[in-house]
């Protein structure tokens, strides 16, 4: 059975072509530097378990949680170019997910949105995915 260590060790050990940094335990305290862009972390996981019957079948619940990459500074005002660089990761996330599916939480399941985030007060270009995987 999958456990939650295991599914966010999962999102964070994805190679995602362009991903320069991977922040392992969690969202980073101070906004990464250009040069560590674009950067990964996880974020809010969760564990749902489901009913267990007489002699422990089932049990086996949902995993979720939320995958960000930093992609560039919105202050760098180039936006028409940072669009484009964060819609391109889209791709390289959604392709990255495809290869790497069965090893991260079986029936993996994802939705993945462009906006921007703030850390340390910085607003960044950032590609947003919420994860879904089941325990088996």
């Amino acid at each position: 059975m999958i456990t939650l260590r295991t599914f966010v060790d999962g999102l964070e050990a994805l190679s995602i072509t362009g991903v320069t940094r991977s922040y392992l335990q969690g969202p980073p305290t101070s906004g990464p530097v250009t040069a560590d862009l674009p950067a990964l972390f996880i974020a809010y996981p969760t564990l749902t378990g489901s009913r267990l019957t007489l002699g422990n079948q089932g049990g086996n619940g949902t995993l979720t949680a939320q995958l960000y990459i930093l992609v560039e500074p919105v202050a760098q005002n180039m936006q028409g170019a940072n669009y484009d660089a964060t819609v391109a990761m889209v791709d390289a996330l959604e392709t990255a997910l495809i290869a790497a599916a069965c090893s991260i939480g079986g029936a993996l399941s994802w939705s993945v949105r462009v906006t921007t985030f703030e850390v340390a007060g910085e607003a960044y270009w950032t590609v947003i995915a919420d994860m879904e995987g089941r325990r088996w």
